[in-house]
């Protein structure tokens, strides 16, 4: 979301942080989902940054099929 003068507008993930992968998962579809729906058109690019916690890096590297 795109605000006065340029500035851009995203979300962390680690407001709602998990520690599995799961977790973190869960949390992209609970929240962070719900925060763009509240401040950001559908159409217009959201930015998210996502925390990992170092668990849940090591269940997406040991398995590349979750993601």
């Amino acid at each position: 979301m795109q605000l006065r003068h340029g500035i851009h507008l995203g979300y962390c993930t680690n407001i709602h942080r998990g520690e599995t992968w799961e977790e973190t998962f869960r949390g992209l579809d609970e929240y962070t989902l719900r925060v763009r729906a509240a401040v950001c058109p559908a159409d217009v690019p959201y930015g998210i940054g996502l925390r990992l916690s170092a668990d849940a890096a090591a269940e997406l590297a040991a398995d590349s099929g979750k993601v």
